[in-house]
């Protein structure tokens, strides 16, 4: 399963065993299918050691694959963000009755990462 993680970790120590059916899958593959899926998502947290502040609030989309790409080709981030390198918050995708919207709020920051502080999530009308 590769090196241990913090998922693991905190598993095996509440005598769980994880089951990461997307481990060691190839990064830009699994990209692709969020994509595919039309799973729309954005960067609500970075690690600007990684990808610069204004990363939040992107949405993830082809040209940001592309831009991420790029940044792994130099060895900079995981594809996924497996190191910690940006979270992502998900608005629509199959199982959304309704798509969500966020309007962004400010950009806020605590040591290297930058966040979302006090989003504004409207949810939609029935």
């Amino acid at each position: 399963m590769g090196a241990p993680n913090w998922i693991v970790e905190r598993c095996h120590s509440l005598g769980l065993s994880p089951l990461l059916p997307l481990w060691e899958r190839p990064r830009k593959a699994l990209l692709e299918r969020l994509l595919s899926l039309r799973i729309e998502c954005l960067f609500s947290c970075v690690n600007t050691r990684n990808l610069p502040a204004n990363w939040v609030g992107r949405r993830l989309d082809a040209q940001a694959l592309l831009d991420l790409e790029q940044l792994a080709a130099r060895g900079k981030l995981d594809l996924c963000g497996e190191q910690g390198e940006y979270h992502t918050m998900t608005l629509n995708g199959p199982g959304f009755r309704l798509p969500l919207r966020v309007e962004p709020g400010t950009i806020a920051r605590q040591g290297e990462l930058a966040y979302l502080h006090a989003p504004r999530l409207i949810l939609p009308a029935a």
